[in-house]
């Protein structure tokens, strides 16, 4: 259970789910990818889709991610996306 009176999310809070899952991929043999993989591939997906349906057009796409134009360029290199 999170604790509404908290601004953080702290490790008890999502424990219970955490070990779930670790039990899910020892049983199941699921090779789970690690958090900021999964994360990485699911940003560029956007990023790409936005950019995409903007023209390639940093200050457009940025505005519809409602991120800074310099936050999105970053994103755009880290990702190989132009």
């Amino acid at each position: 259970m999170v604790d509404k009176s908290s601004d953080s999310l702290k490790f008890k809070d999502i424990e219970g789910k955490y070990n779930q899952l670790m039990n899910l991929n020892h049983e199941s043999k699921i090779d789970l990818e690690p958090l900021t993989e999964m994360v990485d591939k699911y940003e560029k997906m956007i990023i790409e889709e936005v950019m995409e349906s903007t023209d390639y057009n940093v200050t457009k796409s940025a505005k519809l991610l409602n991120v800074p134009r310099q936050t999105l360029q970053r994103k755009v290199k880290k990702y190989n996306i132009i």
